[in-house]
């Protein structure tokens, strides 16, 4: 059992700090444009996605999903409205779970092993990154599942991963893991 520290933000003359009790690994996510934000927790070998109100705690629960090897593998929108989850039994496939009401639907992503994914600003689409052919991707997807490509980097040339709109849209940026070397030496530590 562990407890996650949430701090007064709202109310300067508020200093009291206010913890959540927990059962397992979590994290959160802020939607950008909305007072919300979701709570992930793993819970006996499964996702559990719940609202979390920093002051009153955790609200009620959103969704149950598969644990993914990663944490990059799920995001709200910006306006906290959906989320965006990902899969690692069914990698060209994105879950699109409505937050207030509930109703799941996919997108599908024929040929991808989608790795990561957030929202764009307008909550209109997303940006995801993964394999792609024979090297990885960064592209826009629209909610219907139309593909604009961005970027596209040949296997062995790099890594990019975690795109990250800027507030405005007119920026993306992202991980760059880079294969150039293999062996670091620091010396005299």
């Amino acid at each position: 059992m562990g407890y996650l520290r949430l701090a007064s933000q709202t109310n300067a003359l508020d200093d009291r700090d206010h913890f959540l009790e927990v059962a397992g690994h979590l994290s959160y996510r802020r939607a950008s444009q909305a007072n919300l934000c979701v709570l992930s927790e793993i819970v006996k070998d499964q996702r559990v996605l719940a609202l979390l109100d920093p002051l009153k705690g955790r609200g009620p629960n959103l969704a149950r999903a598969e644990v993914a090897w990663n944490d990059y593998r799920w995001s709200p929108s910006a306006n906290g409205k959906k989320i965006a989850l990902l899969s690692d039994s069914d990698p060209g496939h994105i879950q699109i779970l409505d937050t207030e009401g509930g109703r799941k639907s996919a997108i599908g992503l024929k040929g991808w092993q989608v790795q990561s994914t957030s929202w764009s600003p307008d909550n209109q689409h997303l940006y995801v990154s993964g394999g792609f052919g024979s090297g990885f991707r960064v592209a826009s997807v629209d909610l219907n599942g139309k593909v604009k490509s961005l970027l596209d980097v040949p296997m062995g040339q790099g890594w990019p991963a975690d795109p990250q709109p800027s507030p405005d849209g007119h920026y993306l940026g992202y991980v760059l893991r880079l294969f150039e070397a293999n062996v670091v030496m620091l010396e005299n530590h």
